[in-house]
């Protein structure tokens, strides 16, 4: 092993300290609301077709956050390393919010699928960036521990999106929903 090999091995030892445990919980819960964003979207479609006159093109919806969520993932692996992965997860989760609002304002079919693409672009950075920094600051030995915990949140974000959007289109309006 020569000098330049030793100087690119990345140390693995006490990369996440119990302290910085708070960052782990932060992806976590994004993970958790962008699946529970995507999943919740298909039990309100119905209502929301009927709402905006747009019954018959309203699976455009759901299908504008996927194909933006797909054609953008993967350029956000190289952003985060020219940009760092902090500004770029925080940049997205403000984008989410926006696209989630903006969906909420919706007044015509085409004005929510273009918002709802927005959303998919923020939720391909978030997925993107989630395991990237866990692959950052967990040791080789506990990381696939901290990525089934990320695949939890994934799987609970699916079970209890569909639940919420039922709630909320049942009691208030599909708005609320986003």
């Amino acid at each position: 092993m020569t000098l330049k090999d030793a100087v690119t091995i990345h140390d693995q030892t006490n990369i996440l300290p119990r302290r910085h445990l708070v960052v782990f919980a932060a992806l976590a819960s994004a993970l958790l609301i962008i699946y529970i964003d995507q999943s919740s979207i298909r039990i309100a479609l119905p209502t929301i077709g009927r709402d905006l006159d747009c019954a018959s093109t309203v699976v455009w919806a759901g299908t504008s956050s996927l194909i933006a969520n797909t054609a953008f993932q993967v350029l956000y692996g190289k952003f985060s390393d020219i940009f760092g992965r902090k500004a770029i997860i925080i940049a997205s989760l403000g984008m989410l919010a926006l696209g989630d609002l903006l969906c909420g304002f919706a007044r015509s079919g085409p004005q929510l699928y273009a918002f709802r693409g927005i959303s998919g672009i923020a939720n391909s950075r978030i997925m993107a960036l989630a395991m990237m920094i866990v692959s950052d600051v967990v040791t080789l030995e506990e990381r696939g521990k901290f990525q089934g915990i990320l695949g939890s949140c994934v799987g609970l974000g699916n079970t209890v999106g569909p639940f919420l959007a039922a709630a909320f289109t049942k009691t208030t309006s599909w708005r609320d929903t986003f």
